[in-house]
């Protein structure tokens, strides 16, 4: 059990900052977009 929640913490630690940029990297895209094609 305990080497199970050690590798379930390691997925949601490595799957947290994939979310975070994907979170961020909408905007961010969308906003150099509109820099680029202004």
């Amino acid at each position: 059990m305990i080497q199970n929640d050690a590798e379930l913490m390691g997925l949601k630690l490595i799957q947290a900052p994939l979310v975070d940029v994907e979170i961020r990297g909408v905007p961010a895209l969308r906003f150099m977009g509109d820099i680029v094609w202004k």
